[in-house]
This record gives C-alpha cells, sequence and structure tokens, in this order.
C-alpha cells in the first residue's frame, strides 16, 4: 500500500484543556489492570458495520535466532453472540477493575471464581445508567460473550510463568453465573460470578498485565478513542523504557488492533481515525500526532504523564509489566508483533523463504532495496 497524496501532517498542540486530567494528580486513580492479550491483541470489532460473525485470523512473522518465524492468532465468533465490541470491551475492563480493587490492590491472588456485585454495581463502574433493566440484559449477554468467544494462539499467548510463547486456546471467561438461577446441582446462585480460564488467571496472578486508567478512557466518546487508549497506555510506556518520547504505528496494524475497516485511500485513513485523534488530543492523552504516509507518529501528552505520576504517588506500580523492546537483535526473540508491514516479508525474504521475494514484490520493492532495508532493520540476510 503506498500513499495516492501528498500527506497532510497532522501536527496538533496541546491544548489548556489537556490539564483537566491533571487536576486529581493526587487522588487515587481508578485503574482496571488486564491481563494482556485481549486487550492488546485483536479481539474486539468496533466497526458497526463490522462482521461479527467472521473470525479474526491474524498472522504475522517475527525473527527468532535469525530464522523467521510465523505466528498465528484466530478468534472465533460464537454462533448466537458473535465477536466481541466495544460494550464488551468496556465490560472486560471493569471486570478488570474489580480484579484490581479486591486482589492486586490488597496483594491478594486472583481466584478462579471471583465475584462481581450486583450488576447496577457492575453498570455503574462502567458509567451506564445502572437502574436500566436493558443495561444489565446487556451485561449479561456481554459476559456470555465473553465466555463463548475462543481463541486460538500458535505461539502467540505469551506465558508469564513459563517466560515463552506457547500455543494455546482459552477464553477470557470459563464460566458466568448469575444470582437466583441454577447452579446446577439443584440450588441457585446466591451472587453474580465469573470464572477465569486457567491460561488467563495463571497471567493476572504472575504479573501479566497492562494498567488503564478508568477515569480517563471513560471521558473518551469514540470507541475508537477508547481503543486506542489502551495501546497507547502500554506502547508509550514501553517506549519509555527503551528511552524513546514516541510511538511509531503502522496504519494496516492499527485497523487490525482497533477491529475497524481498511481504507484504501490515505485521505479516507486520515478520515476515519481523525475523532479518535482529536479526542485523545483534547482530552491531552497525546500530546501530538503526525501522519507519515501510511504511519502515524504519537507522542505521550500531559495526561498520561500524570497518570504515571498519580500511579507512583498513590503506590500503584506497573505490576510486572514485560518491557518488550521494539529494537531488533540478531539472537533475541522479538515479543511484540511489528507495527512495521514490511517486517514480515523481510524476514521471510531474508530467510529464503519461497514466498519471501512475492511478498517484496507485491510491496513495490526490488531484491537490492529489499536487502537494504534488511541491513537498515537489523534483519540478518543469512541465506542472501
Amino acid at each position: 500500500m503506498t500513499g495516492n497524496t501528498k500527506p497532510r501532517l497532522g501536527l496538533v498542540k496541546t491544548t489548556d484543556s489537556s490539564l483537566d486530567g491533571l487536576q486529581d494528580l493526587f487522588n487515587p486513580p481508578r485503574l482496571s489492570k488486564p491481563e494482556m492479550h485481549l486487550l492488546l491483541k485483536p479481539f474486539f470489532v468496533l466497526d458497526r458495520q463490522g462482521e461479527r460473525f467472521k473470525p479474526i485470523e491474524y498472522v504475522y512473522s517475527v525473527v527468532q535466532d535469525s530464522k523467521a518465524i510465523t505466528r498465528r492468532w484466530w478468534v472465533e465468533p460464537h454462533s448466537q453472540y458473535g465477536l466481541p465490541g466495544p460494550f464488551d470491551r468496556d465490560v472486560t475492563l471493569a471486570i478488570y477493575e474489580i480484579v484490581n480493587e479486591n486482589y492486586f490492590a490488597k496483594s491478594l491472588p486472583v481466584p478462579q471464581v471471583m465475584p462481581i456485585g450486583s450488576l447496577r454495581d457492575f453498570a455503574a463502574r462502567m458509567g451506564i445508567d445502572p437502574n436500566s433493566g436493558k443495561n444489565r440484559t446487556a451485561i449479561k449477554d456481554s459476559l456470555k460473550r465473553l465466555k463463548n468467544t475462543l481463541v486460538d494462539s500458535e505461539e502467540t499467548f505469551f506465558d508469564n510463568k513459563k517466560k515463552s510463547y506457547v500455543s494455546v486456546s482459552f477464553r477470557l471467561l470459563a464460566g458466568v453465573g448469575f444470582v437466583r438461577e441454577s447452579n446446577g446441582s439443584g440450588g441457585k446462585n446466591e451472587e453474580n460470578f465469573v470464572i477465569f480460564d486457567q491460561v488467563i488467571l495463571s497471567n493476572l496472578n504472575s504479573g501479566y498485565v497492562s494498567v488503564i486508567d478508568l477515569e480517563a478512557i471513560q471521558k473518551l466518546k469514540t470507541n475508537i478513542a477508547k481503543q486506542l487508549y489502551t495501546h497507547l497506555a502500554y506502547r508509550f510506556f514501553v517506549e519509555a523504557q527503551d528511552g524513546d518520547q514516541c510511538w511509531v504505528a503502522d496504519y494496516d496494524w492499527l485497523t487490525i488492533h482497533l477491529g475497524i475497516k481498511p481504507q484504501i485511500e490515505l485521505w479516507r485513513a486520515k478520515e476515519q481515525l481523525e475523532a479518535a485523534h482529536e479526542e485523545l488530543k483534547e482530552l491531552g492523552y497525546i500530546s501530538d500526532y503526525q501522519w507519515d504516509q501510511w504511519r502515524v507518529l504519537y507522542r505521550p501528552g500531559l495526561v498520561w504523564k500524570g497518570e504515571q505520576l498519580r500511579r507512583q504517588r498513590g503506590g500503584c506500580r506497573q505490576v510486572a509489566m514485560p518491557v518488550e523492546s521494539l529494537k531488533r537483535h540478531d539472537s533475541a526473540v522479538q515479543h511484540s508483533e511489528p507495527h512495521d508491514p514490511l517486517i514480515p516479508a523481510l524476514a521471510a525474504f531474508a530467510s529464503g523463504l519461497s514466498v519471501g521475494e512475492e511478498r517484496i514484490k507485491a510491496l513495490g520493492l526490488t531484491i537490492e532495496q529489499a536487502k537494504i532495508l534488511c541491513t537498515e532493520k537489523n534483519i540478518p540476510l543469512n541465506n542472501r
């Protein structure tokens, strides 16, 4: 994919309204601490016209021990409930606020069966009308959808205890239960609860979590902004550990991970993300953003920096978040999937895979150009 118009650099100045998010700097933040996979990998479909009953397949390559390794992430929708959408994302964040509030904050292990309180209280956590019967029904349906959405990963699920990628099939929730409904043993449930899938529970209790400020995310109105926020919260933290002050994301990567329809014209891509970008700028979560053809450069704003200060002052440390360096080294495993669409093609080309040259040519590159790019990106040309 190449740009068909001269890119308009969307450099945006932070407005005074960005300071609003720092007014509560010294107050304890409302934090959600989700297990990282389902918030940071393709799972939620945000487009209203999105195909909610079509599986999500995401295949990418990484370089490991000088070889191209293919990883696959597959999300299978339930025949009745379909794929999770933006409401399910908000339900997920509420679940993980309970995790943090009742367990992490008290240094307690997360149980496999976790009470979630009344559906009215749960709705209040989400910032929606707790007295609406429609909202309470939607929450129940969402929990069932999360229980029935299957993820199949091939060397794509990071097992934090083993410190390695594994192939595993899992769901966020292995089960759900609602008060006064049958418990399957001749009695009635006395409370609402969720049952975590074992692999999710293991990562939670070994600290493989992200940190989301619910007060910030609930101020956002557009679904794309909310989903982009979850990636920015993590990526800014990772880049800061590497000494970088920005995050660069490829548009194709964003469409996959935000669950939105890819556009083939650059001006439409900019238009598609404009509302989310402007909202995040107005909130002060990003100080500016800049299009460079089909890539977007994001810089953290005062509100993101304020979140870090609030967590430090409130004793809310970043729980064992793995710093997944985006800089590639010859012998290192690249733990996070690449943002650059060239990486999989270059890795296949460098390793001499049969599809390598085809993918290079499809991207409009010559063999010599591909070799130069491999050198620039530290991808060894072992078979070239």
